[in-house]
């Protein structure tokens, strides 16, 4: 994996954690799982947590200019 590409999973990586302390648990202790799983042709990291879930149809956010 070239360095753009790893920073890109990073980001996401960092992104994804951030939100889980900060909308899942609301700044309140709770785990957050990481899991990254490697193969010749593929690269998944799965992010888990045990906060409530996220429905977007009920979120009163706009989402930022250009997405």
């Amino acid at each position: 994996m070239d360095e753009r590409a790893l920073f890109a999973v990073e980001l996401a990586c960092d992104e994804a954690c951030s939100n889980i302390i900060r909308h899942g648990y609301a700044g309140r202790p709770g785990e957050i799982h990481v899991t990254c799983l490697v193969s010749h042709s593929d690269f998944v990291v799965e992010v888990a947590d045990h906060g409530p879930p996220f429905n977007p149809s009920r979120s009163n956010q706009s989402p930022p200019p250009g997405r």
